[in-house]
């Protein structure tokens, strides 16, 4: 069992196990040795795992989580936040305890994609560190409102990390600029983004999928959306 155990939250299945699979290869490891990820119905993990990749849900699936799900079914919900206000009163804190021995970092990466599993985790974890003041906790967003977030979990020091950029041309016509790609650049695979309302947007975390070196984006994103004169 390794000394230090890393969970890693992300909020797709296959941002997960891209990202264990580009961990493991640059650690020269087999996936599912010192790095793993689980999820529903799928995992790649052993004794030996230390970093373990999980979607938000799944780490939710937990019996730890499941408490939190309990107590929150026994009180009318209304929004997310109330939701995420049951896992820090007392009924929801006796399973905590499976969260602490699960890990001993807790990274909730993609902290921006507000989700239910992502509200209803962010008050588990803050109650876990407050109970166990050894549980390290690390949140990771590119647009998060960082003063707020550090506020809610007792003033915690902000890290700013510098990130690389990158040139952007907006092309009207995919297929053109696809074409254009495999006939004009070097070798390499080309990922042509077009959702629709049964699509998802995957696209920015389809870059981490290994060959991938062309990204080709309409503009276009699928955005659930309420209007009361429709629905």
């Amino acid at each position: 069992m390794p000394s230090t155990r890393i969970v890693v939250t992300q909020p797709r299945r296959i941002a997960a196990i891209s990202s264990a699979a580009g961990v493991a290869s640059e650690t020269g490891t087999q996936l599912g040795r010192l790095v793993g990820y689980a999820m529903h119905f799928e995992s790649a993990r052993s004794d030996d795992t230390g970093i373990l990749f999980m979607t938000d849900g799944a780490l939710l699936s937990t019996p730890a989580g499941d408490t939190v799900r309990a107590a929150a079914a026994r009180r009318p919900v209304s929004a997310a936040a109330t939701i995420a206000s049951a896992a820090v009163d007392t009924d929801a804190a006796t399973d905590v305890n499976v969260l602490q021995s699960l890990a001993d970092v807790v990274v909730l990466d993609e902290a921006h994609e507000r989700s239910l599993d992502l509200d209803v985790l962010f008050g588990l974890v803050q109650h876990a560190c407050a109970r166990r003041p050894r549980l390290r906790l690390v949140i990771m967003s590119a647009t998060l409102d960082s003063e707020k977030f550090s506020a809610y979990f007792g003033d915690a020091p902000v890290f700013a990390v510098p990130s690389r950029s990158f040139p952007v041309e907006i092309v009207p016509r995919a297929v053109d600029a696809s074409l254009h790609i495999h006939q004009q650049e070097d070798t390499g695979d080309i990922l042509v983004f077009l959702t629709d309302q049964q699509a998802t947007n995957i696209a920015q975390t389809s870059v981490t999928i290994p060959g991938i070196r062309y990204v080709v984006d309409t503009g276009f994103v699928n955005e659930k959306s309420f209007h009361p004169k429709t629905e």
